[in-house]
């Protein structure tokens, strides 16, 4: 039988090559180049182009609402009362719906307080993801039965984290790609 690729669609789209994608995907801010989703947008397009499965991904995609409240556990899900949120990239196909929060630099994680590498505060990655997960369970799905999930991408992190709050199996990361056998971003579905 011979194996039928299928085309990944993303929007917007860009052409996957990294000198392209530093003019074009930047920091609304500063205008820097954000390494990090430039690196798993890369990632997504070659990943997930020769996958058998249709993929459908939104890159900085904008939600006008946020929800707020608890989940399950207890913890909040907006815990700064964002009254949007924007989502790095909202994964689509017949398995599911993945949110993926990306962190494009190193980031540490000590006493439940996440950082950047140069010691300066950095919202929770998982915290984040969470929040839009809820967003999109709520608000976008309304009550679908479809598969949902949420994952973070941490494509600078080559070592294992410590004093994690989080289920390892939503990390991706340079270090559980090559350490733990993550060879592709669907492995996160």
């Amino acid at each position: 039988l011979k194996k039928i690729i299928m085309p990944v669609s993303i929007f917007p789209y860009f052409p996957p090559e990294r000198t392209e994608l530093v003019n074009l995907i930047k920091n609304k801010s500063t205008g820097e180049p954000l390494n990090g989703e430039i690196d798993i947008y890369i990632e997504i397009h070659e990943a997930l182009s020769r996958s058998e499965e249709q993929y459908y991904v939104w890159h900085d995609l904008n939600i006008p609402f946020h929800v707020n409240g608890k989940t399950d556990d207890g913890k909040k899900i907006n815990p700064k009362k964002k009254s949007s949120t924007e989502i790095d990239f909202l994964i689509l196909c017949k398995k599911g719906v993945l949110v993926l929060e990306v962190k494009g630099t190193s980031v540490y994680c000590k006493n439940r307080q996440w950082y950047y590498a140069n010691g300066k505060d950095c919202q929770d990655p998982f915290a984040q993801a969470i929040g839009q997960f809820h967003t999109v369970r709520n608000k976008i799905l309304n009550g679908i039965g479809a598969f949902h999930t949420y994952g973070v991408a941490l494509p600078h992190v080559n070592k294992k984290l410590q004093n994690w709050t989080f289920d390892d199996f939503r990390l991706w990361s340079n270090y559980n790609k090559y350490e733990k056998g993550f060879n592709n971003i669907e492995d996160l579905f």
